[in-house]
Parts: C-alpha cells; sequence; structure tokens
C-alpha cells in the first residue's frame, strides 16, 4: 500500500515538473513546449500505472492490474505525438528513454497480467512484442546512454523541484526481465525451444549485463529439460566457462 501511494503522490507533480525542466531547455519556444511537456508528463503518468499494476499483480489484484493497464494503453494512444514535440524532447536524454519505453514497459505489463489469468499464448506474444519494440530503438538508446556517461550529473534527469525522479527502468534490465518472462511463457505453451534459444540469445546479446546468477540458474534447468543428461552437462559446463570470463 505504501508503495502506491508513494507512486500516486508523484502524478500530481508530472506537469509542473515537466514545464520546468523544457522551459530550461528552450526558452523561445512556449508552444512546442507546453506540447513536449504533456508528451513526457504522460509518459511519465504510464510509467506509473504500469509500476502500480505490477505491484497489484504481486498482491492477486488482477481486476485492479487490468484497470491501471487500460487505462494506461488508453492515454498513450490519445496523446499527440507530433515530430516537433519528439524533437524538443531529444534533448533531454532522460525523457527520450522514458517515451522509447513506454510501449514496451506497456506490452511487458499486459503480458504478466495474461500470464497471471493464464493466458500464456497471449502473454508470450506481448512479451515478444515488447522485446521488438526494444530491438527497434536499441540504437537511438545506446547514443543516448553514451552521452549519459560523459555527463556525470544532469539537471534533466530530475523534475518536480528537485525532489521528484521520474527515470525510466534501465534497458538492459528491462529487456532481461521481459526475455526471462518469455522463456517462462514459452516453457508454460511447451515451446522448450524457443525458451532455451531466447535465454541464449539474451546472453549473446551482452554478455555483461545478462549474465547474472539467475539467468545463468534459469538457463541451467532449460538444459536439464531439453536434452539428455550428456548433452545438458555438456552445455551447462560450456555457460560455467563463459560464466567465470563475467566473474559469476
Amino acid at each position: 500500500r505504501m508503495a502506491l501511494e508513494a507512486l500516486e503522490r508523484m502524478a500530481p507533480l508530472l506537469k509542473d515538473g515537466t514545464d520546468q525542466v523544457l522551459l530550461q531547455q528552450q526558452q523561445d519556444q512556449p508552444t512546442e513546449n507546453d506540447n513536449a511537456a504533456q508528451v513526457w508528463a504522460h509518459a511519465a503518468q504510464c510509467e506509473i500505472w504500469s509500476r502500480q499494476s505490477r505491484i497489484l499483480l504481486q498482491v492477486g489484484a488482477l481486476d485492479g492490474a487490468q484497470f491501471l493497464l487500460e487505462k494506461a494503453n488508453s492515454l498513450w494512444q490519445d496523446v499527440p505525438h507530433s515530430h516537433r514535440s519528439l524533437e524538443v524532447l531529444q534533448s533531454v536524454p532522460s525523457a527520450q528513454r522514458l517515451l522509447e519505453q513506454v510501449e514496451p514497459q506497456l506490452s511487458a505489463s499486459l503480458g504478466l497480467l495474461q500470464f497471471a489469468y493464464k493466458k500464456y499464448n497471449l502473454a508470450l506474444e506481448n512479451f515478444r512484442s515488447a522485446l521488438q519494440i526494444m530491438d527497434a530503438t536499441r540504437s537511438t538508446t545506446a547514443a543516448h546512454d553514451a552521452y549519459s556517461l560523459t555527463h556525470g550529473y544532469l539537471v534533466t534527469e530530475w523534475v518536480g523541484g528537485g525532489a521528484t525522479l521520474i527515470h525510466p527502468v534501465a534497458k538492459h534490465t528491462l529487456y532481461s526481465e521481459v526475455t526471462t518472462n518469455l522463456a517462462v511463457a514459452a516453457l508454460y505453451t511447451c515451446r522448450l525451444q524457443e525458451a532455451v534459444h531466447v535465454m541464449e540469445s539474451l546472453i549473446r546479446r551482452s554478455p555483461s549485463e545478462a549474465l547474472t546468477e539467475r539467468t545463468a540458474l534459469n538457463l541451467c534447468t532449460l538444459y536439464e529439460l531439453s536434452g539428455d543428461a550428456a548433452t545438458a552437462t555438456r552445455k551447462k559446463r560450456t555457460l560455467q566457462l563463459i560464466a567465470k570470463r563475467f566473474f559469476l
């Protein structure tokens, strides 16, 4: 309940906070600032509702989670995504990353909801959709991440009087989470080889980020389920060598 309330208290601060940041960025374009601030604030609101829906899923409140996700999807569909507004937000790296993650975040949350309803095939499709969207924006996000690494502190990371942080989940974390959920959904729909493939693809994509203890354990479990004992042992030994290379 405290987590839900804390997220809810952020909502009234979104519009003023985004206005303040964009006013500092583009002082001579008030109209475009207003439109861009609305897009940014709506993206942040969708992020809040998505996080709240996941909290409700954890306590079994499926109807409440579904209501929030429907509100978030409806809000995002109604946002006027003008080309100029998006250009304005490109000067704010945290806003750009947040915009890129709205759709995959909502697709992933909807997948979790459908998984909770035991609609595993629908969950699988939503997890796939989330990964496809993130893959499509991968190059853009890499450029923004490189920018952030060269700027130790960005005032644009903070909105709302310096007290409210509006920042998306790190993309590699979301990608890893969705991939793992996709593998579980594939397992529940008897697509064992697909489950193995997506987990191996995750590690190949970025071993330094994706190869965690949990990922290695999940993949070893899939190896044990997908082949004979000798093959599973050989694959696990290969994975062990790779894990040692990345200090696991």
